[in-house]
């Protein structure tokens, strides 16, 4: 009798869930561009993916799991000899960061374009999802180069200076380094999560001297309020904001010979539990913000989209739990002929895991392999 209703009971569940999943969790991603643009158009055409569907890992489909599983299981990209050589960049402002260039046995030919990969907050070359980015490129016989920030993969800090979502004036040392050593490549760049905020701004502060010739951003903020609300839920507090904060004290007491004492004799680090904490008590005072409103105002890209003067393809989820839905900016990327946002259902902060056993690569690692040589091709066919 008991094996019977257990049998039942599993068998009904089965079902559900496979109803759910099919009906509500595999879906093809939602495209939000200016309709019939050459841009959109080409892409589309190029990229076969973004009308495909996607399916998530089943027992992972809800936004926690496959946000937390991607960094928890994925390995470290290693199935080719690659390594890193890293150069030191010293920015303008006397501070210096870490670019961290993937080689392999076979060099890239001399026009080949540099792939720049931004990570995300306290993230680094050594990240699961920035190697498999990195060998991405490495197999599209482009030049990838990861962009450590200040402080950032055991790089100390030269200056009492932190990173942040409005940090341009680094980007644009860094690109102009890459140019100087790389000066038949085009640049392409990939930015996650605050990575992508960083490189959308840059795009907006520098419209004619930019240097890139395509961006991909991956789960970046597009409203840091809105974000900032989402992560005051209690299970984003708990999972995510406190961790990052926890982060953030850790890379600021590693470096805290280079900090001017007085400046934040009433900072007290265990009071310092969330992101915003770190960004009130230590961010605005090192970036000249006079509250944490305008710091955030500033660093929210959504209303400079239709500015924007260089292709973008943003990709996002219905279910981030660090971006909500409903802060993300539709209208504005119609309102742009060479913006393009890429919606999926599912997919969680950067997470996009895919088959059983989601150690590798994830859905968001084979969209780059057909979006990067759309946006490079779009780049050579307009300048030719």
């Amino acid at each position: 009798m008991i094996v019977e209703i257990l049998t039942s009971f599993l068998a009904l569940f089965s079902a559900s869930f496979s109803f759910y999943y099919l009906l509500f969790a595999v879906r093809k991603p939602k495209i939000y561009c200016q309709e019939e643009s050459n841009f959109s158009n080409f892409i589309k055409r190029r990229c076969p993916i973004l009308e495909q569907h996607y399916w998530p890992t089943p027992w992972a489909v809800t936004a926690h799991l496959t946000t937390i599983f991607r960094a928890v299981i994925q390995r470290q990209a290693t199935t080719n000899n690659w390594a890193y050589t890293r150069q030191i960049v010293v920015l303008s402002d006397g501070g210096q960061v870490a670019l961290d260039w993937a080689t392999w046995d076979v060099t890239a030919a001399e026009d080949a374009p540099v792939l720049l990969i931004l990570p995300g907050l306290t993230g680094g070359s050594m990240n699961n999802y920035v190697t498999h980015m990195a060998q991405d490129g490495l197999l599209l016989g482009y030049k990838p180069v990861v962009f450590n920030q200040r402080g950032i993969a055991d790089i100390p800090m030269k200056t009492p200076k932190t990173f942040c979502a409005t940090s341009t004036r680094d980007l644009k040392d860094v690109v102009e380094n890459i140019r100087k050593c790389q000066p038949k490549s085009p640049i392409l760049t990939v930015g996650v999560s605050l990575g992508g905020m960083i490189i959308s701004k840059y795009l907006h502060d520098y419209p004619l001297t930019n240097d890139i010739s395509g961006v991909v951003t991956v789960c970046s903020t597009w409203d840091m309020h809105a974000s900032r609300t989402a992560l005051r839920s209690f299970t984003s507090k708990q999972l995510y904001n406190k961790y990052l904060a926890r982060e953030l004290k850790r890379l600021l007491m590693k470096n805290i010979k280079e900090f001017d004492t007085k400046q934040f004799k009433d900072v007290s680090l265990e009071k310092m539990q969330l992101i915003e904490d770190f960004d009130k008590e230590i961010t605005i005072k090192m970036h000249g913000y006079s509250s944490l409103e305008e710091y955030y105002t500033d660093g929210s890209n959504y209303s400079r989209i239709p500015q924007l003067r260089t292709p973008l393809i943003a990709i996002n989820t219905v279910d981030d739990p660090f971006v909500p839905y409903e802060s993300l900016p539709f209208t504005n990327f119609k309102g742009n002929p060479l913006a393009l946002l890429v919606v999926l259902r599912k997919g969680g902060h950067f997470g996009f895991i895919e088959g059983l056993y989601p150690t590798g690569p994830t859905w968001m690692n084979r969209a780059l392999r057909e979006v990067l040589p759309a946006l490079n091709q779009y780049s050579l066919n307009k300048h030719s």
